[in-house]
Order: structure tokens, then C-alpha cells, then sequence
């Protein structure tokens, strides 16, 4: 009768650990990779901005024989060794036409790895019956896929994807102001000429970035912040461009939102206005 006993045990155990493995499903040959990655494993990498609907890619190319940008694919090789798995990737959908910006490394024996952030899809019913997915962020993770007949998968990073959503800017200060052409000087030049000193923002007033970010109050207190962009036209080559904060709470009665305006020319940044209320985060209790 024990031996019965037993052996049932010994089965719902491993019922129980093949159901688990299976659930996480997770391509062990592209973790492995990932795990033992070294730097002198890596042929190229670079970055590809985020693009909407017809318009063109835009690069940045680290230049191995620079020392910062060298350090930091070697920070980037580290990251992708120790980031924790978090399981499969799960998305849904596409961005609507638009596509994410990527971190792509090339290695020298041909294998390629994108990395960009991590995002979810949600469904929701609609009042005509229908269904409609939409993408929700994850914070601090991201989405790496290695070849495109390998499971995607994410892992916990938040400094990979600081890296991908904005960081990227302070490594490539001076490609990004040289991307300005005056004689074609329009929204999306006049934010290249102030957000390279606001780094946490969007460089495109259609997207929003989300920080998990910690507040004042009990300890391990976050809250989702949104960084947006906006620019408007006020004169011929000559725009407003304006950085808003959104904490998304209010604090002893008033909102938590900060924003910075510009005025900005081909040849020139004026600060407009600032409001800065992150002050009222420090007053949480």
C-alpha cells in the first residue's frame, strides 16, 4: 500500500514539474545564448529608431573603436548575462503600422538579436460585439527574440530598456544634433534640438514613455509616470515644443504634473515656461 502511495506521488510530481515546464515554454538554446554571451562574440550593433507608417529607419551604429560606446556594449553584454527570465513574450499585436525601436546585435557567426520593450496586448469587448487589442507596457523588462525561427522571450532589465526608450540619446549626443538640417527644419527637428537635454522624453509627440518611479510615502511606493511630447507650429521654422511630466496622482489637493516649454528655431532654444510640481512627491505620507 505504501509503495502505491508512493509511485502516485512520485507521479503528481511529474505531472506537476512537466506542467510548469511546459507553461514557461521558454527556448533554453536562446537563454543559453543570451547567459554566456561575451563581448567578443559580437560582430556589430545598433540601434533602430522607432518609425511610422512609410517613413525611413533611422540608425545609430556603435563605433567599436570609440572607448564610451565600446564600455557600453560590454555594459549591454552584461546586462543580457544577469537580466532574469520572465517567461515567453506575449504580443498580441503590432504597433498599428508603426514600428519599435530595436537594439540589434549582430554576432560573428551570423545569429541575430533584437531587443526592444516589452510590451502586452489587453482584448476588450466592444459595444458592437466585436474584440479590440490594444498594448499595455511592462516596466523594466524587455522582449529579445534571436533569429526568427527561436521563440521570443523577455527578461528583466530595466537598464536595457532605459537604453532602448530614451537612453540611447546621451550616447549619441552629438549624431542627434547633427541631424538637423535647417533648410528642412520641422516638428520633428525642433524636438531633436531640445530633447537631447530632457533624455527621459519621447523624441515623437505620438508616443508616450511610462516610468515605474518611487514616490514618497511607505517604502517601495511606485507610481507609473508618463513622459509626453508636444510641438506646435507658432511661425515659418519656428515651434513650441513642450515636455509634461504626469505623475498621475494628486497630492494634498494638487495634481501631480510638471512641464517644460521651448520656443525653438533652426538656431536657437528659449525656455518658454517651466512648472515643476514633482516637489509634492516628496510630500506623500
Amino acid at each position: 500500500m505504501n509503495k502505491v502511495l508512493r509511485l502516485i506521488t512520485f507521479g503528481l510530481i511529474l505531472c506537476i514539474a512537466l506542467i510548469t515546464g511546459c507553461s514557461k515554454g521558454t527556448s533554453t538554446k536562446s537563454t543559453n545564448t543570451i547567459k554566456s554571451l561575451k563581448f567578443e562574440d559580437i560582430k556589430s550593433v545598433k540601434l533602430e529608431l522607432r518609425t511610422t507608417g512609410e517613413d525611413t529607419n533611422q540608425n545609430y551604429i556603435f563605433d567599436f573603436n570609440n572607448s564610451e560606446q565600446t564600455k557600453i556594449v560590454k555594459d549591454i553584454v552584461s546586462y543580457l548575462n544577469s537580466g532574469k527570465v520572465q517567461g515567453d513574450a506575449d504580443e498580441k499585436v503590432t504597433n498599428k503600422g508603426n514600428s519599435p525601436t530595436l537594439l540589434i546585435l549582430e554576432l560573428k557567426d551570423g545569429s541575430i538579436i533584437q531587443i526592444k520593450s516589452a510590451v502586452g496586448g489587453k482584448v476588450s469587448n466592444l459595444s458592437n460585439g466585436s474584440t479590440e487589442i490594444s498594448q499595455f507596457n511592462i516596466p523594466n523588462e524587455v522582449t529579445i527574440s534571436k533569429n526568427s525561427n527561436e521563440k521570443p522571450f523577455r527578461i528583466l532589465s530595466p537598464e536595457l530598456r532605459n537604453l532602448i526608450d530614451s537612453g540611447y540619446k546621451n550616447i549619441f549626443k552629438s549624431t542627434v544634433k547633427n541631424n538637423i538640417d535647417n533648410n528642412t527644419f520641422d516638428e520633428a527637428k525642433a524636438i531633436l534640438m531640445v530633447v537631447k537635454d530632457h533624455p527621459d522624453f519621447p523624441s515623437s509627440q505620438s508616443d508616450t514613455i511610462t516610468k515605474e518611479i518611487p514616490t514618497g510615502g511607505p517604502y517601495g511606493t511606485t507610481e507609473n509616470v508618463k513622459f509626453t511630447t508636444k510641438v506646435e507650429k507658432v511661425a515659418e521654422s519656428t515651434y513650441e515644443v513642450t515636455f509634461t511630466k504626469d505623475w498621475g496622482i494628486s497630492v494634498n489637493g494638487k495634481y501631480a504634473k510638471s512641464s517644460w516649454k521651448y520656443n525653438v528655431t533652426p538656431n536657437s532654444v528659449t525656455s518658454l515656461e517651466i512648472i515643476d510640481n514633482d516637489y509634492l512627491i516628496k510630500q506623500m505620507k
